[in-house]
């Protein structure tokens, strides 16, 4: 399987050069072979120990043929890429894998030959599996995933990867797309984000795309339409992960209407501050000087000529922070501005 449960140990230290490696110069370096049992396999190379020289060069190459003629199927370097996707191998045939190191440098290490899963059943933006809208944002019940197993590279969006396919039915003009949770399996691990809109596979259109734990803030979505979401892998690596979609609504204070209402304390010590959030708001017509991409409104009446007002407790959300306080007199009719953004 994809976990290695046989690894040998081995080292570059004493080794002599016997051949030019795969990028060109040679240096010391040791040999192995395996028999393929399968038509895919992974090949996962660890660094145990740097000789000689800190954080000195290793790689590997794997090679079909025999020792007196052997054609190169794939080379790496370590640590950039410690595993190896073998792909179209022939069942019953001899590899020969060499493990090299940079000039003037050693290494131990470990080497183990697994075998890839078959792909997911949503490999496919025609087997797009669905994801149904959650309201909680802790994303209970989360749908699984995986991209180990997928060997097919294409540049659908915003990406070029592999990939796996979901849907969803929008039932709210604000949803959030994210990764619950991400594990990688073998490689880079790397996972994107892409959002389309579209009843077919045949005629999707790009909505947006985001990359590792960025999650996607969709908005203007048409309730009771499909979207499609592409889960983009590496194509040097595999990744576990949990999908999520959440139904995102406004909240109650999302108009000047329905503002509200603020006690003012009898100190600069807020006893009891009200909780908030700008998480599904929308952007008011705006009357002062603040340029609003969502906001939320409250109201109090002063009890004093002079008032503070502050905001504490920030957590972002989507990455970002940037929050801002405008005051404003009047009613919601006719509102005038009372200094400008804070």
């Amino acid at each position: 399987g994809l976990e290695c449960l046989q690894s040998v140990n081995g080292t570059t230290l004493g080794a002599t050069a016997s051949e030019s490696n795969c990028y060109g110069w040679s240096a010391q370096d040791v040999w192995y072979k395996f028999t393929a049992t399968n038509e895919r396999h992974l090949l996962k190379l660890n660094v145990t120990e740097y000789l000689l020289e800190p954080n000195g060069f290793a790689g590997m190459a794997v090679y079909a043929g025999d020792c007196e003629s052997h054609n190169l199927l794939y080379c790496t370097d370590y640590p950039s890429n410690p595993a190896i996707q073998l792909n179209g191998l022939q069942v019953g045939a001899t590899y020969y894998v060499q493990v090299f190191s940079g000039l003037n440098t050693a290494h131990h290490f470990t080497l183990c030959v697994g075998t890839i899963p078959p792909p997911p059943v949503n490999d496919l933006c025609n087997a797009a599996v669905e994801v149904k809208p959650k309201s909680n944002l802790n994303c209970n019940q989360a749908k699984p995933g995986t991209t180990a197993g997928l060997i097919d590279y294409s540049q659908q969006g915003c990406f070029y990867g592999t990939d796996v396919w979901y849907w969803f039915e929008a039932n709210s003009p604000i949803h959030l797309i994210q990764f619950s949770d991400m594990t990688t399996l073998y490689g880079n691990g790397f996972l994107g984000l892409e959002l389309y809109h579209g009843n077919n596979c045949e005629a999707l259109q790009l909505l947006n795309c985001t990359a590792g734990q960025q999650p996607i803030y969709a908005t203007n979505l048409i309730p009771g339409d499909k979207y499609y979401i592409r889960v983009v892998g590496s194509e040097y690596g595999a990744a576990m992960f949990d999908l999520c979609v959440v139904k995102i609504s406004p909240p109650s204070n999302d108009a000047c209407s329905n503002a509200q209402s603020l006690n003012p304390a009898n100190s600069t010590t807020c006893q009891n501050p009200k909780a908030g959030s700008t998480l599904g708001a929308g952007a008011s017509s705006n009357p002062g000087n603040c340029s609003y991409a969502m906001d939320v409104w409250y109201s109090f009446v002063a009890s004093s000529t002079t008032h503070q007002i502050n905001l504490t407790d920030v957590v972002p959300y989507l990455g970002y922070a940037n929050l801002f306080l405008e005051v404003y007199s009047g009613n919601c009719g006719s509102l005038v501005s009372l200094g400008g953004c804070f």
